[in-house]
């Protein structure tokens, strides 16, 4: 006949001690405010009024494929001024008056980019701030992503599409055109609770596989 095994009393008393920190730590996780992540319209909204508030921040564009890369150095003044250099080509440029001016190497007088033919530097040059505003009606199409580093925390708010959006190609890439493109992808980087926008990178790819993807990246930092 079989004995009925019993616990010793230390055995219960830890068996209970340890089911009770259990269901203590569930009551607690359960208490817990869950945070709600923000959308997208809400953080991109937040983003672009915060930048369109900034007088003067620290702005490189940088544009590349294979074989080919093009950079801007310089900085935003006066909310929609933009004032640098162009390194690879000696150039110094100025963006004032919705019109963008051009002087180069050891020239005393500005010159407009139509008089130099260099058209196409005028949709290069453009401001976060612009470029954001331009995606309004396409906010929704956004997805937030959390990063966590540290201490510090980003939102990477990134959208794509198989049919990019003429007037945006229009507006940015007017050489290309929307009928070559098989893709356009977005992702703007925020940091902290202020949510300040610290880069912007764009990407076109092309039907033709012989074209490598089109980067063109905004650096605020």
């Amino acid at each position: 006949m079989r004995r009925l095994q019993t616990r010793n009393p230390g055995q219960l008393a830890l068996a209970c001690l340890v089911a009770a920190v259990v269901f203590i730590a569930a009551l607690l996780f359960l208490k817990q405010p869950q945070v709600r992540l923000p959308t997208a319209p809400e953080l991109l909204s937040q983003a672009w009024e915060n930048l369109s508030d900034r007088a003067e921040y620290p702005l490189a564009i940088e544009e590349h494929s294979p074989g080919y890369r093009l950079k801007f150095e310089g900085k935003v003044q006066n909310w929609t001024e933009i004032r640098g250099t162009i390194p690879a080509h000696c150039l110094e440029v100025q963006y004032k008056n919705e019109t963008l001016y051009i002087k180069a190497g050891d020239k005393k007088n500005w010159e407009r980019v139509e008089r130099l033919q260099l058209e196409s530097l005028s949709s290069f040059i453009t401001s976060p701030a612009e470029i954001i505003g331009s995606l309004q009606e396409n906010f929704p199409r956004f997805l937030v992503e959390l990063v966590e580093l540290g201490e510090e925390s980003r939102y990477k708010v990134h959208f794509e599409s198989e049919q990019p959006d003429p007037g945006f190609i229009e507006l940015y890439f007017p050489e290309l055109g929307p009928n070559v493109l098989s893709k356009l992808a977005l992702e703007i980087v925020l940091t902290g609770p202020e949510v300040l926008v610290e880069q912007i990178e764009v990407r076109l790819e092309f039907r033709d596989p012989a074209h490598g993807p089109l980067y063109r990246i905004y650096s605020l930092d």
